[in-house]
């Protein structure tokens, strides 16, 4: 029997992902895991597909599911845990589409602005939502400034990020030096992923007094947006962007049975938000066993307009107009990324599409 050929979705499966799906097809029962990096707007690529996902196929799961986001994917799963995902999704969607920015914001502005967003994404009793839904469980990376990190202001700060890039060049395990990973947990159940020796980590329960200061430094992006301080039931300090640890992840999500589902931009998975520039950095082998991708195809990509998915530049190269009418091109465009997903799963035929995910080292 000849495959259908699918176009606008790519599928990626580390080995033991691929020999679970091969063997027993991809079911919800066997999705233990969902990863959401870092990217800032990139996420607009995967709206529709999440919106299927989340609304449609998970719907109905009765047995834990681990969500674990930095920056923006954090926000996503925010969105999602709540008891009407796809309500609080479309306020996640507004608020983000339409936000305006002046010429050169501060970073207070714009972490008053994301302030404002995720109050309005949350609700009067979104936090306790998330915190109480019986079946996933949402951990939040952000980081605690180290060393030469530690200032508020531009130029000691720069200076400590020039420091920072040059030695992750050696090493990537020289940020420890720099940043300690601030892990928010679920209170209901830890992760499968809950002892990590990478990078000093600190442990931080989710409460309703600190979720959304969790939620606002994972995604408080050096110079850009001003950092948090001192965030409830963690050690005093100026917290910021989880990307810049684990940007993509580089972690061993899960040692059991069972699927990572990572929903991703592309297929390249990048460890840190210092790597972004090192083409040779990518996941260890054994992190991606379990992790089954699903990003846009090349081919949708070069279909969108400006042939590319949105992101931060977006701001400065288009005026506001242009931004909203580009981005809500894009969500009209991918929907057939949710459409071809949800065709692969009724005929059971998603391990023909599969291809290998291959880590390093």
């Amino acid at each position: 029997m000849t495959s259908k050929k699918y176009t606008s979705i790519k599928l990626y499966a580390g080995p033991k992902a691929l020999k679970s799906i091969q063997e027993n097809g991809l079911s919800p029962q066997s999705i233990k895991v969902i990863a959401g990096a870092s990217g800032g707007p990139k996420w607009f690529v995967l709206n529709r597909l999440d919106r299927f996902i989340f609304g449609d196929w998970l719907k109905d799961i009765s047995h834990s599911i681990h969500l674990v986001g930095s920056s923006s994917g954090s926000w996503r799963f925010a969105s999602l845990a709540q008891k009407n995902p796809l309500r609080a999704y479309d306020r996640l969607e507004e608020a983000y589409r339409e936000q305006r920015y002046p010429d050169n914001p501060s970073p207070q502005f714009v972490k008053q602005r994301a302030e404002d967003m995720l109050a309005y994404i949350l609700g009067p009793d979104g936090a306790q939502q998330i915190l109480d839904n019986p079946y996933l469980h949402t951990n939040i990376m952000a980081v605690r400034s180290k060393q030469f990190t530690r200032s508020g202001h531009v130029a000691p700060l720069l200076a400590g990020l020039a420091l920072t890039f040059l030695a992750n060049l050696f090493s990537r395990q020289s940020l420890g030096l720099f940043y300690e990973r601030a892990f928010f947990y679920a209170p209901n159940e830890r992760p499968p992923f809950f002892h990590l020796t990478d990078f000093p980590t600190q442990h931080i329960k989710l409460t309703p007094q600190n979720l959304e200061k969790a939620l606002i430094a994972s995604g408080a992006i050096p110079i850009v947006v001003s950092p948090v301080k001192n965030i409830v039931g963690a050690t005093p300090g100026l917290y910021r962007d989880g990307g810049l640890l684990d940007y993509n992840f580089d972690i061993p999500f899960l040692k059991e049975e069972g699927i990572v589902l990572y929903p991703h931009f592309n297929k390249q998975l990048i460890p840190g938000w210092f790597d972004k520039s090192l083409p040779w950095r990518a996941p260890a082998k054994n992190n991606v066993d379990n992790v089954l991708l699903i990003c846009p195809s090349d081919s949708l990509v070069e279909s969108l307009r400006y042939q590319k998915i949105p992101d931060r530049k977006d701001y400065n190269v288009l005026d506001h107009d242009e931004r909203i009418d580009y981005w809500n091109s894009v969500l009209k465009d991918t929907e057939v990324m949710a459409d071809e997903f949800a065709e692969m799963i009724a005929s059971e035929t998603v391990s023909q599409y599969v291809e290998p995910l291959l880590g390093k080292r």
